[in-house]
């Protein structure tokens, strides 16, 4: 389906979609895409705010008609107004676990799940229960939660000119659900969510130790965390504060750790 097909069928579903320019340039894929992802009838991009000063409507409407005009070449979709969360997987985490590992945690023929021009996923979720996403905090360099933000996604094909080339990528639907078809709710696929902030976190903890990244491995490291956990949650606090027996860290050492990760596992 093509980009405008897609983006009637959202906007006849009652979405909130914006254009993006869809064209950008720069010295390398990061900065071409950057500049290729700016919203062209929103304010302030990435920081952009979705108040009543801006009908839904209006914008998703308006979206249509530059997309008809060719002024625009995709789509950006925010999160929480469509009543929707993004789970914005970078490359940083698929290059180093199979993407069936992570269908095992989000069926893609319950959860809507694309994959990036980088090489990352979006997975999409419905936001049953607004307090769940407020528990949730991404893992910097991993994993990025969206919820009031939003993600440029399937069928957009973004045209860059990288230094002195040309080269076309696109956002590929890897599931049978799109859009305007997600039940998979935040609050039946939370545990998912949370076991894939843990493996980010493994593969952070097995890159700063020097370990390879493969499972057996992954799984001394998850039992780490779960000791963590454990001290966190059930030890008396004056019993944090010795060694722990299974990194040889203190609670303060664990806790610096965590912080450095960006995720509270309280």
């Amino acid at each position: 389906m093509d980009v405008l097909s897609y983006c009637e069928r959202l906007v006849c579903a009652g979405f909130l979609v914006f254009a993006v320019r869809g064209v950008g340039c720069g010295d390398s894929l990061v900065d071409a895409l950057g500049c290729a992802k700016v919203p062209i009838n929103v304010p302030r991009g990435f920081n952009y705010c979705f108040d009543c000063a801006y009908m839904f409507k209006d914008v998703s409407l308006s979206t249509l008609r530059l997309l008809r005009s060719g002024v625009a070449r995709g789509i950006g979709v925010p999160g929480l107004p469509n009543c929707l969360v993004f789970i914005d997987v970078d490359p940083g985490f698929t290059s180093h676990v199979h993407v069936d590992r992570l269908f095992r945690l989000f069926p893609p023929d319950k959860c809507f799940v694309e994959a990036t021009p980088r090489g990352g996923l979006h997975i999409a979720l419905y936001v049953d229960d607004p307090r769940l996403v407020d528990r949730l905090c991404g893992v910097k360099g991993m994993v990025d939660i969206k919820a009031r933000g939003y993600v440029v996604t399937y069928p957009t094909r973004l045209l860059l000119m990288i230094s002195d080339r040309s080269v076309e990528v696109g956002y590929v639907k890897l599931s049978s659900v799109d859009l305007w078809d997600v039940e998979a709710c935040l609050s039946k696929y939370f545990d998912s969510v949370k076991r894939l902030l843990d493996m980010c976190v493994e593969l952070k903890i097995a890159s700063e130790r020097g370990l390879d990244a493969n499972y057996t491995q992954i799984m001394i490291i998850q039992k780490i965390i779960k000791n963590y956990r454990n001290r966190l949650e059930k030890t008396d606090i004056n019993e944090l504060y010795k060694i722990d027996p299974v990194t040889g860290l203190n609670i303060d050492e664990v806790r610096k750790l965590l912080q450095e990760y960006d995720i509270d596992f309280k």
